[in-house]
């Protein structure tokens, strides 16, 4: 368990926040950056943590840190994200990205950094937490955020949002088009993350074809398992002929297609669904691809009418990852061989109790004599009868960990690719030290199944730690000795060898 007594609060919207640390004698002192990428909306949820040695000088030994990200909102639970960072012998930076899941659109995050089990952070004074002000907080809110795969972009994230006259009738941003039924917003990126958790927040991505040709094979893995956890991509190309070379782009590069195999057979044609007012040079189409869906538009399509697309409705990604409305969902998919009250086992030693206090103990003492020992042989037996109930409850559920698992998994029988998102319940007798584990590029999140609190000034406790190893990332502090907790979790599947056979 990480100690969070040095740390400093920020707002998720502000710039990049510095930290110097504490080290012990002779050891070089370092300089700690994490930067919220992109700036707070909710899109990605990533922060870039660099580390750094004072002055630029060459490391004098190997640094390993641990680096604890928590991150807190006014009203919800909190989560402890923590990634080891290796600063090598010689080196004097070194860098790295974690995913985290934003809780709300006000948040704060706090850092440690430990050190051999020590905290080398020195005590950062945070001005006191405030709301975070930025447009996506309006009276009006932003319904859906899409992300442009532009070159021409400047910087980081290009915020460019429509219609304009929900933001104080900032008309700089843009123009009010009629048949926009709610607010979105679009940003702009250069280089798409190789990491398709990054993307989860995402109502859709835009992408030019010749970005997907010159895409590196990371981005191209992201952007496909983005596809498959149930996101929705645009193309946009230049002929119906790119098609086939969408599919091969969107494919696992181990399964290596022919050349000459045509496009997938399920795209449709789709007229006048989602580019209206452009005049195009053929109509749109549109596939699945997983659990989501790639559509490919004419070059010429205007953007801000592609990103309408009201005719796919919310996307699994979003309901992932946004939603808080359980719908009694946690009380039905409970683990439901342990977790019970024994109320047979109850009500026999009860008996039993009751048997004892009335003519048991009455003719015991009568024959002893002494009915002054009623005093002592009552509460007694209560606290024996109480102590087998225990361990009565505890024997008959043991100490192991026992799970239930709902999913639905979602296999592309073309690319033979896959996902699954799961709805997973556990139940431990004795949680394991180690924690839950699960594979490196899962999307994990704990549900609460009271995700509020009644005080809203104190920032909220860190309810499970969540570990970014290099092979797995590991739950934490989550599962409670005999109560039943769930998580939420998501990863792609590769290479599925399906059990059955289509002819088409």
């Amino acid at each position: 368990m990480l100690c969070l007594a040095s740390i400093g609060l920020q707002a998720a919207s502000a710039s990049a926040a510095s930290y110097t640390t504490d080290p012990p004698p002779g050891v070089d002192q370092l300089q700690i950056v994490c930067s919220p990428d992109p700036d707070g909306l909710q899109s990605t949820d990533v922060m870039t943590i660099t580390v750094t040695t004072v002055g630029g000088k060459p490391s004098r030994a190997e640094r390993h840190l641990m680096i604890a990200l928590k991150i807190g909102g006014w009203n919800t639970p909190g989560y402890t994200y923590t990634v080891p960072i290796t600063l090598s012998q010689g080196a004097s930076k070194a860098q790295v990205k974690l995913v985290y899941a934003q809780l709300a659109r006000d948040f704060y995050w706090a850092i440690n950094v430990q050190e051999s089990g020590r905290s080398i952070l020195k005590i950062y004074s945070a001005s006191a937490m405030t709301p975070v002000h930025n447009l996506n907080n309006a009276a009006q809110p932003v319904v859906s955020v899409w992300l442009e795969w532009d070159a021409n972009a400047s910087g980081s994230l290009e915020q460019r949002r429509t219609p304009a006259n929900q933001y104080a009738g900032n008309t700089s941003l843009g123009t009010i088009d009629d048949d926009v039924p709610n607010p979105r917003s679009r940003l702009s990126v250069p280089e798409l993350p190789e990491d398709w958790r990054v993307l989860l927040g995402f109502h859709g991505i835009l992408a030019k074809f010749e970005r997907l040709e010159s895409a590196k094979a990371g981005q191209l893995q992201a952007l496909n398992e983005y596809v498959l956890a149930g996101g929705c991509l645009i193309v946009q190309g230049e002929s119906l002929d790119q098609l086939n070379d969408v599919d091969h782009l969107l494919s696992d590069p181990s399964v290596k297609p022919s050349e000459d195999q045509p496009a997938d057979f399920r795209w449709g044609e789709f007229p006048n669904r989602i580019t209206k007012k452009s005049k195009r040079v053929f109509p749109d189409h549109q596939r699945s691809h997983g659990a989501g869906e790639i559509c490919f538009v004419d070059s010429k399509a205007k953007m801000d009418d592609v990103s309408t697309r009201q005719f796919v409705g919310t996307s699994i990604t979003e309901a992932a990852r946004y939603s808080t409305l359980d719908d009694q969902w946690f009380w039905r998919n409970l683990v439901q061989t342990v977790g019970k009250t024994p109320v047979g086992a109850f009500i026999g030693f009860v008996n039993l109790f009751v048997g004892l206090i009335g003519p048991g103990f009455l003719y015991l003492t009568y024959r002893l004599k002494h009915r002054t020992l009623m005093l002592l042989l009552v509460p007694l037996a209560a606290a024996i009868v109480t102590l087998f109930v225990l361990i009565f409850n505890v024997l008959r559920e043991g100490f192991d960990t026992h799970g239930r698992i709902v999913s639905l998994q979602t296999v592309d029988q073309h690319s033979r690719q896959g996902f699954v998102w799961s709805r997973q319940t556990s139940f431990s007798g004795a949680p394991p030290g180690s924690g839950l584990k699960f594979p490196v590029n899962a999307w994990v999140k704990p549900i609460d199944v009271t995700p509020t609190r009644s005080n809203w000034q104190e920032m909220a406790s860190s309810i499970a730690e969540i570990h970014t190893a290099s092979d797995a990332v590991l739950v934490r502090r989550w599962l409670v000795p005999r109560s039943q907790q769930q998580i939420l979790v998501g990863h792609p599947l590769h290479d599925v060898e399906l059990p059955f056979q289509v002819q088409t």
